[in-house]
């Protein structure tokens, strides 16, 4: 099973020609989607700019990149430079979500229902302080799989763990929200 995308080998086929067209066709792919990744991870546009630009400068320097699973391989980039940035600058980032509303699955109806509650009742303001209240390990599962839309697989590529892992983790994620919501409706 081959797990890499077409915009990968599309990259791919650019590193045939030159180093540098396919540094520029793996930047105009992904850059927007690592920066966004970064930014909902932050909330701080110039700590994510900052991080995205990091990002890319590791790409352009690696060596074989075209051979990677180069999406997984940029996020995960990506989220060890946000941690390696959290740690360095020893702040507490807020983490500040803006249309985070694919989070929860239609087919769970009672986390669907309290989440319509808080954003109805309360605005988005609410909701986003909820999310802010979840661990890191919480909050970013929840981002990689409901905001950026990545599959089990890509996430456990990602995070380094198992696909079972990364369902079992998004199922305790999703619960400590439904939580977090019931406790804010009562």
């Amino acid at each position: 099973m081959d797990s890499r995308s077409t915009k990968d080998n599309l990259i791919a086929e650019a590193y045939k020609e030159n180093a540098r067209k396919g540094f520029e066709v793996l930047y105009a792919a992904y850059y927007d989607q690592i920066f966004y990744f970064v930014l909902n991870m932050s909330s701080c546009a110039h700590e994510s700019a900052d991080i995205a630009q990091n990002v890319f400068i590791k790409a352009s320097n690696q060596k074989g990149i075209e051979n990677y699973n180069i999406k997984a391989w940029l996020y995960k980039v990506a989220l060890n430079e946000f941690y390696r940035t959290k740690r360095s600058i020893l702040i507490n980032i807020k983490y500040i979500f803006k249309n985070f509303f694919r989070f929860i699955d239609s087919s769970d109806n009672n986390i669907e229902t309290a989440a319509e509650k808080i954003i109805n009742d309360e605005g988005k303001s609410q909701l986003r302080e909820k999310l802010a209240q979840l661990d890191d390990n919480s909050r970013e599962i929840l981002i990689l799989k409901y905001y950026n839309e990545l599959s089990y697989n890509e996430i456990a590529e990602i995070l380094e763990i198992s696909a079972g892992t990364v369902m079992s983790r998004l199922s305790r994620a999703k619960a400590k929200l439904m939580e977090l919501m019931k406790n804010e409706i009562e």
